[in-house]
């Protein structure tokens, strides 16, 4: 498994394989594509270069999906150790995926996918018996302020840097999704965390905060597409939870292995070519 990565590293560094990060979806809509061939290649020349001297604006793309947020971490974290991430301009998560958005953005995706499942199933944050004394079964606050003192996630978000990182809620008076972004501090952070992954009844009633009432916002927006491409997309990676059989290999290493270990069996069975590429995992 380390050799794949070792062999991704390669590519990378000697340039990029056209396939690796491209698909053939077409726009959802609007007339300006945000999927196209190049977006390897504009990424493979700012690795190459070490600057952002193109007219492209490259998003990150995470859906949401409660625990199948796991699998987009796991992905974030092989795009992290295969130095992708760090040249996206743009990193919109939904619910799950914009605390991975938010992890990804701090350089710590990695260990916050490996803890992920301990973490999002803790009895303390997530008991069907809180119910029974009338509290929501999901204790979102907690949960983020666990999460951010254990991996000091939030701070990341309030400092200068050149990615901007954006999480999609629902407005629930205009039944519309917004983009919470360009955050004033730590707790305008973790309370638009919360409210995007705030599930209705689930965990809770709407939470008042920048003066809207928001819900989770996988309720308009799972995959916030969309909102990535308001907000000025022209390009966008977007690993996807998909279904369908299990890797071959029995027990990977870490994530970044299975994701190889799939994109690479993938690549096999369409192309022939057998490279490390994230090609099915990846839409862009």
């Amino acid at each position: 498994m380390t050799d794949r990565l070792g062999r991704c590293d390669d590519q990378l560094r000697s340039g990029w394989p056209p396939s690796a990060l491209s698909g053939s979806i077409p726009p959802v809509r609007g007339d300006r594509s945000l999927w196209g061939s190049e977006l390897d290649e504009l990424l493979a020349a700012r690795i190459r270069s070490g600057q952002r001297n193109d007219d492209a604006r490259i998003a990150l793309v995470l859906e949401g999906g409660a625990m199948r947020g796991v699998i987009s971490a796991g992905m974030a974290t092989a795009l992290e150790e295969l130095k992708v991430t760090d040249w996206f301009d743009l990193i919109v998560g939904t619910s799950a995926g914009a605390i991975n958005a938010l992890a990804v953005l701090a350089g710590k995706i990695g260990p916050f996918a490996r803890h992920y499942p301990n973490i999002i199933s803790a009895r303390e944050l997530v008991n069907p018996r809180r119910a029974l004394r009338g509290l929501p079964i999901i204790d979102g606050a907690r949960m983020i302020a666990s999460i951010d003192a254990r991996f000091q996630l939030a701070e990341a978000a309030t400092s200068r840097r050149p990615t901007r990182l954006a999480f999609i809620a629902t407005d629930i008076d205009s039944a519309t999704s917004h983009a919470l972004t360009d955050f004033t501090g730590t707790d305008d952070v973790r309370r638009s965390l919360n409210a995007s992954g705030l599930l209705p009844w689930v965990a809770g009633p709407p939470i008042e905060h920048r003066g809207r009432r928001w819900l989770d916002g996988g309720i308009i927006e799972p995959i916030p597409i969309e909102s990535a491409r308001m907000l000025g997309a022209t390009h966008l990676s977007s690993p996807l939870a998909l279904s369908g059989p299990a890797p071959a290999s029995a027990s990977p290493t870490s994530f970044s292995d299975a994701i190889c270990a799939v994109s690479t069996r993938n690549s096999s069975a369409t192309t022939g070519s057998g490279r490390c590429g994230i090609s099915r995992c990846c839409r862009t």
